[in-house]
């Protein structure tokens, strides 16, 4: 009897410090949920004021550069929505069991999912962003022919096409590989073997960050030699247009620089928390961190395209009243 008792206290004692491990005190939990919820709403006011100053103003309408960053505020908002699902079953789980959980496969594997989709939308639109400023440092004179706006609007949906590869690919792994039988609490790449998807994904994210830079380098030298020979020729006119080419194409760098750095830690971040060997508690502090870190490098945008563009900052003033001269009708990039 002594033994039971002994053995019976201790599996009490053990739940209770599984219990505090993961998913600590009510208090903390529900703090948890609060700062998440509060985070998803200023990322989606964030949002909005992107989309909202980026058509308010003809000069951002017109630059090809705001119609990706359209494209990517897109696909953070339907990021956003799988987030929110996320925290809505988390939150169940909770109050059914206790536990701050996610224990469905189908969930993970379609958070995961929707997840990888809008990494691949936003490398596609970084390396977009790219080359439509290259293209039009390098032809000065024909890239109002080559860079259209149907061109353009195929360029995005070109995007989305090779993001939904990789929805496809999870979709095959669901159908063809059995659910996981052990029981989980976090979601993890050996989830259908999702990590081959992340892994493919991950590839072709370092390649693209590792391309981009060569391409803006290039562009620099490129556009160097433009400016001698515009200068020699003394063609005032073409080198306005073309400086103020240059300066939109610094620009677009200092985005897309920004945008790498804001997804270091969160790419590092969720790698060691899906493929490292954390413990259990480590694991459970690594998510909290990972979903912090996801929303406030969302909520950061608008600050930074209105820190780096002056564009963006004169359309947010004439939205909000304090320009009195609006942008050009005709100022085309």
């Amino acid at each position: 009897m002594a033994l039971k008792e002994n053995l019976q206290n201790f599996e009490s004692v053990q739940m209770e410090n599984a219990e505090a491990c993961f998913f600590g005190s009510k208090q903390q939990v529900l703090g948890y949920m609060i700062i998440q919820i509060l985070l998803i709403v200023i990322a989606y006011m964030s949002v909005a004021v992107i989309a909202v100053t980026i058509l308010h103003s003809p000069s951002t309408r017109a630059q090809y550069l705001y119609w990706y960053l359209l494209n990517l505020t897109a696909a953070t908002s339907i990021s956003g929505l799988a987030y929110i699902f996320v925290i809505a079953r988390s939150l169940k789980e909770y109050i059914q069991t206790g536990m701050y959980s996610i224990p469905d496969p189908e969930v993970c594997l379609w958070t995961l999912t929707v997840f990888s989709f809008y990494r691949s939308v936003l490398c596609s639109s970084l390396l977009l962003i790219a080359l439509e400023r290259y293209i039009t440092i390098m032809k000065p004179l024909t890239y109002c022919y080559i860079l259209t706006d149907a061109r353009i609007k195929a360029s995005i949906l070109a995007s989305w096409g090779v993001a939904s590869t990789y929805m496809i690919g999870a979709i095959i792994h669901r159908l063809v590989l059995d659910p996981p039988k052990e029981d989980m609490l976090y979601c993890q790449g050996s989830i259908y073997e999702m990590r081959r998807v992340h892994i493919a994904q991950g590839i072709v994210g370092v390649v693209i960050c590792c391309i981009i830079p060569f391409i803006y380098c290039h562009l620099q030298i490129i556009a160097r030699r433009h400016l001698i020979e515009i200068e020699r020729e003394r063609r005032l006119f073409g080198l306005a247009q073309f400086k103020r080419n240059v300066k939109r194409s610094n620009v677009a760098l200092k985005i897309t620089l920004s945008f790498i750095l804001l997804e270091i830690p969160f790419f590092t971040v969720n790698f060691m928390r899906m493929y490292g060997t954390a413990s259990e508690d480590q694991e459970h502090l690594l998510m909290k961190v990972s979903g912090v870190s996801f929303l406030l490098s969302l909520i950061a945008q608008p600050v930074m395209y209105a820190a780096m563009s002056p564009d963006f900052r004169k359309s947010f003033r004439s939205l909000l009243g304090r320009n009195r001269v609006l942008p050009l009708d005709d100022a085309y990039p």
